[in-house]
């Protein structure tokens, strides 16, 4: 089994008071609000993970054994605009921290 762990940083005004949705192969598997995180047992083998809200998404990463991912608004108020129509799917940032 892989450990899989996915933390939202709180650094963020923007989507304060709402909660990103946590794809696992494309499937919804749990929700973070910021400072929260969530954990998962997986089974071996490359999984797809990406972060969600509403219409806008993170890139997609491909994560194979245990892994620990941060996400946050990737947005900042001059832009916002921008980010939830052309750049909507890079609306959130999400890194993989460590090794």
């Amino acid at each position: 089994m892989a450990r899989l762990r996915v933390y939202r940083e709180p650094v963020a005004w923007m989507d304060r008071l709402r909660a990103y949705t946590v794809l696992i192969n494309g499937v919804p598997s749990g929700t973070v609000k910021q400072g929260e995180g969530l954990e998962w047992n997986l089974p071996p083998g490359d999984h797809r993970i990406q972060m969600q809200l509403d219409w806008a998404t993170s890139p997609e990463l491909i994560v194979s054994g245990d892994a620990t991912l941060h996400c946050r608004a990737n947005a900042n108020p001059f832009l916002a605009l921008l980010y939830i129509t052309i750049w909507r799917n890079e609306y959130i940032r999400l890194e993989r921290v460590g090794s």
